[in-house]
């Protein structure tokens, strides 16, 4: 069985030149799951180790595991059309021509600034996004945003008559029996924000809030952040997607649905697919993944029936970005050579 040593020995590095404070690394190979815990989950006032039944913010693994899977249950059973218009679910959407596949590919180009945004109510911040259009570069490029995925969490509320939160728990969460929620307890979270004092001393840590701002606001309704789950959460997910949509209780998505997945729908030759992005290994096997701004990631390649999760809380408590995406790039390279390598 391959054991991924190099990976393994990169993710402890990281952790050991203070990336993160620390997490968890579980690798998915002939059939049994490799998991490797490191450092501490909080390191002030006093520091408390990992451990692998807390609760990680997932930040925008939300779009993928959340948003983009109830889409994919509702295309299936024919109510949503991928090629339609967001008008269509979401009538009070400015923008007559973007569809759910130029958010879901994030070809858009939708010009999302909004004066204020993290100062506003959720009413007045939901008005705003209704008000967005597309720029000149609408099916011309690929631009990341968190705005596609909070239109289409909207709209998934408008089709699906309830509140997102409480449409994912009935809809993903429970049907895969998977740890996860918007609403962790706080005493069962990995902390993410800290709060200082004007001479930079620790009051407390914020445990159970999510941390991206708009998600904050929208609370519930958010469509990009949000959710909360443990490492089982994430592998009872990542096992119905090695399982081509199958699970224990019967099928949660369609097997083709799941292949579909692994093809570029961008149309412009980005190598993104429905809300995932593709990578591919030294083989050239396309690989599913997606990352998050707190610190995880998760990739998945169904075919070859392997799998990786890294959670972390690497905002905590300093948020250095471009180092942190710089070792995960690594992580994600030397995990992509090693996969189809030896040992």
């Amino acid at each position: 069985m391959r054991e991924y040593r190099q990976t393994k020995k990169l993710f402890e590095t990281f952790y050991q030149n203070q990336v993160y404070p620390g997490g968890i690394l579980a690798l998915f190979e002939a059939g049994a799951w490799q998991i490797t815990a490191v450092g501490n989950r909080q390191v002030k006032p006093f520091p408390l180790p990992t451990e692998l039944d807390r609760y990680f913010d997932l930040a925008s693994l939300t779009k993928v595991i959340g948003t983009l899977t109830l889409l994919l249950k509702l295309k299936e059973s024919g109510r949503v059309d991928f090629d339609a218009t967001l008008q269509t679910y979401l009538p009070e959407f400015a923008d007559p021509k973007i569809t759910l596949r130029d958010l879901l590919t994030h070809r858009s180009d939708i010009q999302d600034y909004i004066p204020r945004r993290d100062a506003l109510p959720a009413n007045e911040l939901i008005a705003a996004y209704l008000e967005l259009h597309a720029g000149k570069n609408w099916r011309k490029q690929v631009r990341y945003t968190d705005t596609g995925f909070i239109l289409l969490g909207l709209a998934l509320e408008h089709v699906g008559g309830g509140v997102l939160a409480e449409l994912f728990n009935e809809n993903v969460f429970k049907p895969l029996a998977a740890p996860m929620t918007y609403h962790p307890d706080p005493q069962q979270t990995v902390p993410t924000i800290p709060l200082y004092d004007n001479r930079g001393r620790l009051i407390t840590n914020l445990c159970g809030i999510v941390h991206d701002p708009k998600a904050r606001i929208l609370g519930d309704h958010a469509g990009n952040a949000g959710i909360f789950a443990t490492l089982a959460g994430i592998q009872n997910f990542t096992q119905m997607m090695l399982d081509f949509g199958q699970t224990a209780q019967g099928s949660f998505l369609k097997e083709k649905t799941i292949r579909d997945l692994y093809h570029d729908h961008s149309e412009l030759g980005a190598m993104r697919s429905w809300g995932w992005r593709l990578a591919f290994d030294s083989r050239q096997q396309p690989v599913l993944f997606h990352t998050g701004y707190t610190g995880t990631l998760l990739m998945i390649d169904s075919f070859q029936q392997q799998a990786l999760i890294l959670l972390t809380n690497r905002v905590y408590p300093v948020d250095d970005r471009p180092d942190f995406n710089q070792k995960r790039d690594q992580l994600i390279a030397c995990y992509l050579a090693e996969k189809q390598g030896g040992e």
